[in-house]
């Protein structure tokens, strides 16, 4: 069931539910609560289960796709940088550009572990 759906149905204060959104993304990102803590935390602001499991479940969902895009972007700028180390490389004269390939390399690992940890349930 989607929030708006919700919000129609139970007359949710609009206030109310910026600032649960907005106490989500600080207890999940911030403070590295559980989501079943941020539920609960939600529910004695005064909103209902329903409610609160389905604002936690959406932003979720937005955060896992937020580091998937993220992932993949640094992935595609490692790539960049290897490529562009190699191809230096190999049109210098006598000089083999190391440190862009490195760094190319470990962009390519940090990017590949946060897309697997993401596709492991963070």
């Amino acid at each position: 069931m989607e929030i708006k759906d919700i919000e129609t149905n139970e007359g949710i204060d609009q206030s109310l539910l910026l600032l649960a959104k907005a106490k989500v993304d600080k207890m999940l990102i911030e403070s590295g609560r559980t989501p079943s803590c941020v539920r609960q935390k939600l529910v004695d602001m005064g909103l209902s289960r329903e409610l609160s499991t389905s604002i936690v479940e959406e932003r979720e969902m937005e955060l896992v796709e937020e580091i998937r895009e993220s992932s993949k972007k640094r992935m595609f700028l490692a790539l960049l940088w290897i490529l562009g180390g190699v191809f230096l490389s190999l049109t210098s004269i006598g000089f083999v550009f190391f440190g862009a390939i490195i760094y190319g390399i470990y962009e390519m690992a940090m990017g590949f572990s946060d897309l697997r940890s993401v596709d492991d349930g963070l």
